[in-house]
């Protein structure tokens, strides 16, 4: 992947994205304060890891590629590929007030892109198996919204074939 910014218009808004850098940090600590407990409950799948040490990770640049929304100066959104593990984890969180203009979509989009260009064989999704948002995105892709359930936990896995073919809907 090129790794080039790309300015998108949604639903009346612009955002930049562009991959996350060290520097990146505190914005990434205040995208997380700024969302609900709902959402980070979503994303987290439970309690949040909302500290820089813990959200430190996702500007390393080290085995994890992050992709961030910017509205100007803030993150209003972040998805992740996190490449330790395989198949390799896809999360994304995306700010209670840009949710449902299409900004999941376009981070999963470029996230997709990533994984191809970083050489990832297949990659999982973990969300509540009542969730659907992530459902429907995942649908709005062609990518299989059903996988296994365990504990409410909805597990999804996705071949490298199909995440190629996601990349450019």
């Amino acid at each position: 992947m090129d790794d080039l910014p790309e300015l998108i218009r949604l639903a009346g808004r612009t955002a930049l994205l562009r991959r996350a850098r060290p520097p990146d940090l505190d914005g990434l600590v205040e995208l997380h304060r700024r969302c609900s407990a709902e959402t980070l409950r979503r994303r987290f799948l439970g309690a949040p890891q909302t500290s820089g040490r813990a959200l430190g990770c996702l500007v390393s640049q080290h085995a994890t590629h992050t992709q961030l929304a910017m509205a100007g100066a803030e993150v209003v959104g972040a998805g992740s590929v996190f490449q330790a593990a395989d198949p390799a984890e896809l999360a994304f969180l995306v700010r209670d007030d840009w949710q449902g203009r299409g900004l999941g979509r376009a981070l999963l989009r470029r996230l997709a892109k990533a994984a191809v260009a970083d050489g990832v064989r297949a990659v999982c999704l973990h969300t509540y198996a009542d969730n659907a948002v992530v459902r429907h995105l995942l649908d709005s892709y062609g990518l299989p919204g059903r996988g296994s359930i365990a504990d409410g936990v909805l597990t999804v896995r996705v071949d490298h074939q199909v995440i190629g073919s996601s990349a450019t809907p």
